[in-house]
Protein backbone atom coordinates (compact mmCIF):
# COMPACT_ATOMS: atom_id res chain seq x y z
CA UNK A 1 0.00 0.00 0.00
CA UNK A 2 2.82 2.40 0.84
CA UNK A 3 5.14 1.26 -1.99
CA UNK A 4 7.98 1.31 0.56
CA UNK A 5 10.75 -1.25 0.98
CA UNK A 6 9.88 -3.71 3.75
CA UNK A 7 12.34 -6.60 3.79
CA UNK A 8 14.73 -8.81 1.86
CA UNK A 9 15.37 -12.53 1.85
CA UNK A 10 19.08 -11.76 1.77
CA UNK A 11 19.63 -14.48 -0.80
CA UNK A 12 19.06 -15.34 -4.41
CA UNK A 13 17.03 -18.51 -4.93
CA UNK A 14 16.09 -21.09 -7.53
CA UNK A 15 12.49 -21.59 -6.39
CA UNK A 16 10.17 -20.42 -3.63
CA UNK A 17 6.91 -21.45 -1.96
CA UNK A 18 5.17 -20.51 1.28
CA UNK A 19 4.35 -22.40 4.46
CA UNK A 20 1.00 -21.30 5.92
CA UNK A 21 0.88 -18.62 3.25
CA UNK A 22 3.33 -16.36 5.09
CA UNK A 23 6.64 -18.17 5.74
CA UNK A 24 8.85 -18.56 2.65
CA UNK A 25 10.79 -21.72 1.88
CA UNK A 26 13.45 -21.29 -0.80
CA UNK A 27 15.79 -23.58 -2.69
CA UNK A 28 19.29 -22.63 -3.78
CA UNK A 29 21.26 -25.50 -5.23
CA UNK A 30 20.93 -28.39 -2.78
CA UNK A 31 20.07 -26.19 0.19
CA UNK A 32 16.55 -25.43 1.38
CA UNK A 33 16.02 -22.52 3.77
CA UNK A 34 12.90 -21.90 5.82
CA UNK A 35 12.06 -18.34 6.88
CA UNK A 36 9.66 -17.05 9.51
CA UNK A 37 6.88 -14.54 8.86
CA UNK A 38 9.33 -11.69 9.56
CA UNK A 39 11.36 -12.95 6.55
CA UNK A 40 14.28 -14.06 8.72
CA UNK A 41 16.03 -17.36 7.87
CA UNK A 42 15.61 -19.77 10.76
CA UNK A 43 16.33 -23.32 9.54
CA UNK A 44 18.16 -25.12 6.74
CA UNK A 45 18.18 -28.53 5.10
CA UNK A 46 20.80 -29.83 2.68
CA UNK A 47 19.47 -32.34 0.17
CA UNK A 48 21.34 -35.08 -1.68
CA UNK A 49 19.92 -33.77 -4.95
CA UNK A 50 19.44 -30.43 -6.71
CA UNK A 51 15.72 -29.76 -7.12
CA UNK A 52 14.19 -28.25 -10.24
CA UNK A 53 11.15 -27.01 -8.32
CA UNK A 54 9.69 -27.15 -4.82
CA UNK A 55 6.19 -27.07 -3.37
CA UNK A 56 5.09 -26.84 0.27
CA UNK A 57 2.02 -28.74 1.44
CA UNK A 58 1.42 -28.30 5.17
CA UNK A 59 4.69 -29.33 6.83
CA UNK A 60 5.80 -31.35 3.79
CA UNK A 61 8.32 -29.86 1.38
CA UNK A 62 8.20 -31.65 -1.96
CA UNK A 63 11.10 -31.20 -4.36
CA UNK A 64 11.19 -32.42 -7.95
CA UNK A 65 14.04 -33.75 -10.08
CA UNK A 66 14.17 -35.22 -13.56
CA UNK A 67 13.50 -38.95 -13.69
CA UNK A 68 16.57 -40.38 -15.44
CA UNK A 69 14.78 -43.70 -16.02
CA UNK A 70 11.78 -42.01 -17.61
CA UNK A 71 12.72 -39.25 -20.08
CA UNK A 72 10.42 -36.26 -19.64
CA UNK A 73 9.23 -37.56 -16.28
CA UNK A 74 9.87 -36.32 -12.76
CA UNK A 75 10.70 -37.78 -9.37
CA UNK A 76 9.23 -36.30 -6.21
CA UNK A 77 11.22 -36.19 -2.97
CA UNK A 78 9.39 -35.45 0.28
CA UNK A 79 11.01 -33.77 3.29
CA UNK A 80 9.43 -32.40 6.44
CA UNK A 81 9.96 -28.98 7.94
CA UNK A 82 10.81 -30.85 11.14
CA UNK A 83 13.91 -32.14 9.31
CA UNK A 84 15.21 -28.58 8.96
CA UNK A 85 17.80 -27.47 11.54
CA UNK A 86 18.97 -24.10 12.77
CA UNK A 87 22.52 -23.17 11.68
CA UNK A 88 25.04 -24.31 14.27
CA UNK A 89 28.15 -22.47 15.46
CA UNK A 90 31.57 -23.97 14.93
CA UNK A 91 33.71 -25.62 17.62
CA UNK A 92 34.87 -23.64 20.64
CA UNK A 93 38.36 -22.20 20.08
CA UNK A 94 40.72 -21.83 23.05
CA UNK A 95 42.55 -18.51 22.58
CA UNK A 96 45.13 -19.15 25.32
CA UNK A 97 48.53 -19.04 23.63
CA UNK A 98 46.89 -18.40 20.25
CA UNK A 99 48.65 -15.87 18.01
CA UNK A 100 45.92 -13.67 16.54
CA UNK A 101 45.01 -10.04 16.00
CA UNK A 102 41.48 -9.03 17.05
CA UNK A 103 39.38 -7.48 14.30
CA UNK A 104 37.48 -5.44 16.89
CA UNK A 105 37.73 -4.86 20.64
CA UNK A 106 34.85 -3.85 22.93
CA UNK A 107 34.43 -3.49 26.69
CA UNK A 108 31.35 -5.37 27.89
CA UNK A 109 29.00 -4.03 30.53
CA UNK A 110 30.60 -6.27 33.20
CA UNK A 111 34.12 -5.08 32.34
CA UNK A 112 35.03 -8.14 30.28
CA UNK A 113 37.04 -7.39 27.14
CA UNK A 114 35.39 -8.74 23.99
CA UNK A 115 37.87 -9.71 21.28
CA UNK A 116 36.36 -10.44 17.87
CA UNK A 117 38.33 -12.77 15.60
CA UNK A 118 36.90 -13.14 12.11
CA UNK A 119 39.43 -15.77 11.07
CA UNK A 120 38.57 -17.94 14.09
CA UNK A 121 34.84 -17.16 13.82
CA UNK A 122 34.79 -16.48 17.55
CA UNK A 123 34.26 -13.89 20.23
CA UNK A 124 37.01 -14.30 22.82
CA UNK A 125 36.41 -12.93 26.31
CA UNK A 126 39.19 -11.66 28.59
CA UNK A 127 38.67 -10.96 32.30
CA UNK A 128 41.00 -8.10 33.37
CA UNK A 129 40.44 -8.94 37.05
CA UNK A 130 41.76 -12.51 36.79
CA UNK A 131 43.98 -11.86 33.75
CA UNK A 132 42.50 -14.94 32.10
CA UNK A 133 40.29 -15.83 29.18
CA UNK A 134 36.76 -16.91 30.03
CA UNK A 135 34.45 -19.05 27.87
CA UNK A 136 34.80 -18.28 24.15
CA UNK A 137 31.72 -17.88 21.98
CA UNK A 138 31.86 -19.70 18.61
CA UNK A 139 30.01 -18.03 15.75
CA UNK A 140 27.97 -19.48 12.90
CA UNK A 141 30.22 -17.85 10.30
CA UNK A 142 32.68 -15.04 9.73
CA UNK A 143 30.83 -11.72 10.12
CA UNK A 144 31.82 -8.75 7.99
CA UNK A 145 31.07 -6.29 10.78
CA UNK A 146 30.35 -6.46 14.51
CA UNK A 147 28.94 -3.97 17.01
CA UNK A 148 28.15 -4.11 20.72
CA UNK A 149 25.68 -2.22 22.89
CA UNK A 150 26.35 -2.18 26.66
CA UNK A 151 22.80 -0.92 27.24
CA UNK A 152 21.34 -4.32 26.31
CA UNK A 153 24.62 -6.30 26.57
CA UNK A 154 24.07 -7.59 23.06
CA UNK A 155 26.48 -8.17 20.16
CA UNK A 156 25.25 -7.64 16.60
CA UNK A 157 26.96 -9.39 13.70
CA UNK A 158 26.44 -8.46 10.04
CA UNK A 159 27.22 -11.10 7.41
CA UNK A 160 28.01 -10.73 3.71
CA UNK A 161 24.55 -12.07 2.81
CA UNK A 162 23.00 -9.02 4.48
CA UNK A 163 21.80 -11.05 7.45
CA UNK A 164 22.31 -9.46 10.88
CA UNK A 165 22.31 -11.77 13.89
CA UNK A 166 22.21 -10.86 17.59
CA UNK A 167 24.14 -12.48 20.42
CA UNK A 168 22.68 -11.84 23.88
CA UNK A 169 25.53 -11.92 26.40
CA UNK A 170 23.02 -12.03 29.25
CA UNK A 171 22.42 -15.68 28.38
CA UNK A 172 24.54 -18.30 30.11
CA UNK A 173 25.33 -19.84 26.71
CA UNK A 174 24.86 -17.13 24.07
CA UNK A 175 23.72 -18.35 20.65
CA UNK A 176 23.25 -16.23 17.53
CA UNK A 177 19.67 -15.44 16.53
CA UNK A 178 18.46 -13.77 13.30
CA UNK A 179 17.72 -10.08 13.85
CA UNK A 180 17.32 -8.37 10.47
CA UNK A 181 18.31 -8.57 6.80
CA UNK A 182 19.72 -5.73 4.72
CA UNK A 183 18.75 -5.19 1.10
CA UNK A 184 22.37 -5.64 -0.01
CA UNK A 185 25.65 -6.73 1.67
CA UNK A 186 26.66 -4.62 4.69
CA UNK A 187 29.13 -1.75 4.49
CA UNK A 188 29.10 -0.84 8.17
CA UNK A 189 27.45 -1.54 11.52
CA UNK A 190 27.19 0.48 14.72
CA UNK A 191 25.01 0.92 17.79
CA UNK A 192 23.73 3.88 19.81
CA UNK A 193 21.92 2.91 22.98
CA UNK A 194 19.36 0.29 22.01
CA UNK A 195 19.43 1.27 18.32
CA UNK A 196 21.35 -0.56 15.60
CA UNK A 197 22.58 1.36 12.57
CA UNK A 198 23.52 -0.59 9.45
CA UNK A 199 24.83 0.67 6.13
CA UNK A 200 24.38 -1.15 2.84
CA UNK A 201 24.67 -0.29 -0.83
CA UNK A 202 20.97 0.29 -1.47
CA UNK A 203 21.29 4.03 -0.86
Amino acid sequence: DSVRYQASLGSRFDDIDWHNGTDPVISLGRRLTAYNSALLPVRNLTLNHTPLELCVFGDAVVTFTSDTSNPGGYQAHISSLSDFEAPKPGPIVDPAGLAYTPDRIEIAANGTVLLFSQSHQSVFRWDPATQRYTQSIPLIGAPSFTAYTPVDNVVYLAYSSGLIRRLDLNDANPVEEPFSILATPPRGLSTAGSFVFAVDGSG
